[in-house]
């Protein structure tokens, strides 16, 4: 269960990063202007993504479903560290 989670955690790291590069080079392309406010004033991406909604569309939307899949790798992964861990004491409790 942990390698799955582990799995899962990568896949919503590089399905963000895609869709985060892919929304910043968009936005270069757009006008140079928009590219640097995306990296250096905040919610300029937001900003961007609804006035160029017809170009942003896909990368928002697969930087989105990257944040859903880190979303619920967090909501499972104290329910898979607390089980870890009670293996690991009643491992050491037999061990005893």
């Amino acid at each position: 269960m942990e390698l799955l989670l582990g799995v899962f955690g990568l896949a919503a790291l590089v399905t963000c990063l895609v869709g985060a590069i892919w929304l910043l080079v968009i936005a270069f392309r757009t006008h140079v202007g928009w590219g640097l406010a995306f990296l250096f004033i905040p919610f300029a991406a937001i900003a961007f993504v609804v006035t160029h909604w017809s170009t942003a569309r896909k990368p928002f939307l697969c930087l989105l479903g990257g944040m859903a899949i880190a979303a619920g790798v967090a909501s499972l992964a104290p329910a898979v560290i607390g089980h870890m861990f009670s293996d690991m004491t009643s491992q050491a409790a037999k061990s005893k």
